[in-house]
């Protein structure tokens, strides 16, 4: 008998939603299981098994009703020890009362994992059962997540022990969240070694390596593979209850998520411009704290846990997937949109056969997505367009959600405002109706309004050697600005203000030369500006080079301080003077600035428009480029017109003032839509 025998023996009915499940008869000195079936719609008892895949090369054989069947080693290992939390997981009690009509001695639970749940060589069985995950993850009484494959030494029990004492004692402190309480929280935790990898990075620490392990251990277990799997999403979303273990050690969701969020709301006020000194926090529960923070993905999990199970039906909407999509990395590029379809409730059945594309997946998501009026019809443009990577790779339009691109960017589209700067303008139903919008085979049909146009645009700013030839040409930009400018001392007209406000994506508010968010843009610049002149070998504290800072970005100084507004005149002096302060320290500094500056050197550009405006904008921008709105699209597109269509290039930051201007001549009719279709 071959494994195909198995499968034959037990055929699934599809009108009964039936699925195989195994049942583990012995681990030692070989894995034996029993493959049995029941359905879904009937009150069956079961598990579900989470895991990474692994490598094919890395097998391990097991015997399936007396056949010997070939699976990654990572399956094996994940049955072998799931059996020891399930016993943690339920008393005798507890068993007697689910295994009812079973041995209670003997009897072990039904398991589902699909690897040897569906028939991996019959793509038509796969075709129905895949859409079946998302009834068998939640219908399971628990699932279990098998962290990666077994090896010699490793620090994922030493993180779960780490993690499982921070729960216990937010419980216990809960809900005192300050700075000190958190110190207290993150001190003292156990102490275990950390196995060092070849190859692997690690933090450390003459004075403070008890703390050095931690951080290295917590980074470790940040970087399995298994965080990173599309599947994760709808596996732990939809499940009842999750316990995620490896050998002998385990930790619940609930918990685990608890201490993640709860360090997220953290190092968020901790990073906050408007907060307290981070020294309130000692550095090295601040570098532990960092370190926790880096798993969003289990943050990700915990909001969308509450949507799934939430009573609201919307949440159970295109808004997960397009998001969570470009989050998770996938063998196959497909699975960027099928592993998600369930919690989405999105009727799109999986074509894994060669004849469909990629790009036909994921355009039949965009279209999808445009039915649904709740959000914006044409969101999926945040994943979409060259910013986001090249579509050539899979043929994609470039308004289609990069998905594949995105992932190895860990999610995260390019950034076109400072970190926590949330309240960037919603554009929504401004211009336009959804009657305007259609997708006709890889052509995105919507009507837009015009904004402004990019005149010049500085070079990209992406490493240190990029910062000399950078920094001398946004000098040459804002003085040209300058010059343009009929009023350049009027309250809103100066050209740095015009620039700073890009990053906010609104004007700076009234007394602006006084205010903290023009300090923290001009502070951005003048560590630029310092770099370049201790490449140059000059002395940082020479007064000379720290005065010349202010005119570059000013223009001209001392005229403004002649004919400017008199009611200016102080913010404007105390602005030139902290500018001229040859420290980096006390209050003056802006806290999250070297954040901000890690933030801006990530391939933004910043250009100058044909309105005498400032943008920051992908590096992918040229000059000719369109600032517009468009009909279905809350956010700030960027556009090329190529030939008879306009291709999409990615988001753009801006003053909406500029933009709401455009909209009362718009309403005012003086101002049209034009139609604009893209490839």
């Amino acid at each position: 008998m071959d494994s195909a025998s198995v499968y034959d023996s037990l055929p699934l009915d599809r009108a009964q939603k039936e699925i195989r499940f195994i049942e583990i008869l012995e681990t030692s000195p070989q894995l034996r299981c029993r493959l049995s079936k029941a359905s879904l719609l009937h009150d069956t008892v079961f598990f579900a098994l989470s895991y990474v895949w692994g490598a094919s090369k890395e097998s391990q054989d097991i015997v399936v009703n007396d056949v010997t069947f070939s699976v990654t080693k990572s399956l094996a290992d994940a049955l072998t020890n799931v059996r020891v939390h399930w016993e943690e997981c339920f008393s005798t009690r507890s068993r007697e009362d689910i295994f009812s009509n079973q041995d209670r001695e003997e009897s072990f639970p039904h398991i589902w994992a699909d690897a040897l749940c569906i028939n991996q060589a019959d793509n038509a069985e796969k075709g129905y059962q895949v859409p079946l995950m998302k009834d068998i993850y939640s219908s399971a009484q628990i699932t279990f997540c098998s962290l990666d494959a077994i090896s010699p030494r490793s620090n994922i029990p030493a993180a779960i022990d780490l993690i499982r004492e921070i729960a216990s004692r937010l419980d216990r402190r809960h809900p005192d969240n300050g700075p000190e309480t958190a110190a207290s929280i993150l001190e003292n935790l156990p102490a275990r070694r950390f196995y060092n990898k070849a190859g692997h990075e690690r933090w450390q620490a003459k004075n403070h390596q008890r703390e050095a392990d931690q951080v290295n251990i917590i980074n470790d277990f940040s970087e399995l593979q298994y965080w990173e799997r599309a599947w994760i999403v709808q596996e732990l979303v939809v499940s009842r209850q999750v316990v995620l273990y490896y050998e002998k050690s385990s930790i619940s969701l609930e918990p685990f998520a608890r201490v993640v969020h709860w360090v997220s709301n953290l190092v968020t006020e901790l990073h906050a411009p408007t907060s307290l000194p981070q020294r309130a926090l000692p550095h090295e529960q601040l570098m532990i704290a960092n370190s926790l923070n880096k798993f969003g993905t289990i943050n990700k999990i915990r909001t969308l846990r509450k949507l799934y199970h939430c009573t609201c039906p919307q949440v159970h909407d295109m808004r997960l997937l397009w998001v969570e999509g470009a989050s998770f990395r996938a063998t196959n590029p497909k699975d960027h949109v099928y592993a998600l379809c369930g919690i989405a409730n999105l009727d799109i059945p999986p074509r894994y056969d060669e004849s469909v594309s990629v790009a036909e997946v994921y355009i039949e998501f965009c279209v999808e997505q445009t039915k649904i009026p709740i959000f914006a019809p044409l969101n999926f443009l945040t994943y979409a367009g060259l910013a986001n990577g090249d579509p050539a790779k899979f043929d994609l339009p470039t308004w289609v959600p990069n998905f594949p691109d995105c992932a190895e960017a860990f999610g995260v589209p390019i950034h076109i405002s400072l970190p926590h700067v949330w309240k960037a303008k919603i554009w929504k139903d401004c211009i336009g109706s959804v009657e305007d919008i259609s997708i006709r085979d890889r052509s995105l049909h919507t009507t837009l309004l015009h904004i402004d146009c990019i005149s010049d645009i500085s070079p990209t700013l992406s490493t240190d050697e990029d910062i000399p030839g950078f920094l001398p040409y946004l000098y040459k930009m804002l003085n040209d600005a300058f010059e343009a400018t009929e009023s350049p001392f009027r309250k809103d007209s100066h050209p740095f203000l015009k620039l700073a406000s890009a990053f906010y994506h609104a004007r700076i508010p009234n007394k602006v030369w006084n205010t903290i968010e023009l300090i923290r843009v001009a502070r951005i610049f003048l560590y630029l500006h310092l770099s370049v002149l201790i490449s140059e070998g000059k002395n940082k504290y020479d007064e000379s080079y720290w005065e010349g800072f202010p005119k570059n970005i000013c223009c001209d100084l001392e005229r403004y301080l002649e004919v400017g507004d008199l009611e200016d005149e102080p913010y404007f002096r105390f602005f030139v003077r902290i500018m001229s302060d040859k420290s980096f320290d006390g209050l003056d500094w802006p806290r999250n600035a070297f954040g901000d500056i890690n933030h801006f050197s990530r391939g933004v550009r910043v250009a100058r428009t044909l309105g005498n405006e400032f943008a920051l904008v992908p590096p992918q921008a040229e000059v000719g480029d369109d600032i517009v709105l468009l009909t279905g699209c809350y956010s700030l597109p960027l556009i090329r017109k190529v030939e008879e269509h306009y291709i999409y290039i990615g988001r753009v930051g801006f003053a909406e003032e500029i933009v709401g201007k455009k909209l009362v001549e718009y309403k005012a009719g003086q101002a049209k839509l034009e139609h604009v279709e893209l490839q």
